[in-house]
């Protein structure tokens, strides 16, 4: 079993999508970033490699929950899960502004 880390950066994006979702419902904001936190946790602990890659050169995975795309890193028996973006995001564009793309 792997374990999951959550970066502050996601975090951080997490608590802006919950934000962005409660001018709607806080309660289906409440839901869907948990349902998106429980989600990662579960899988990526037992199956940290079932998430395709972003890009074919480079180490980074993604997996989908709602509409949002959580991209993450494998290392040695740990997961860290970099970014949490919706689906109609520029992945590239993202990851290039983290300085990811070196990898």
């Amino acid at each position: 079993m792997y374990s999951v880390n959550i970066t502050d950066y996601a975090f951080g994006q997490l608590s802006g999508i919950k934000q962005y979702l409660s001018r709607d419902s806080i309660d289906m904001a409440t839901r869907i970033t948990d349902e998106i936190v429980d989600f990662s946790l579960e899988r990526l602990a037992d199956f940290p490699f079932s998430g395709p890659k972003v890009f074919d050169n480079y180490s980074y995975r993604n997996i989908f929950k709602h509409s949002y795309r959580i991209v993450y890193e494998v290392l040695e028996k740990e997961v860290n899960i970099l970014t949490i973006i919706h689906t109609h995001q520029d992945i590239e564009r993202i990851i290039e502004q983290l300085g990811l793309m070196q990898k």
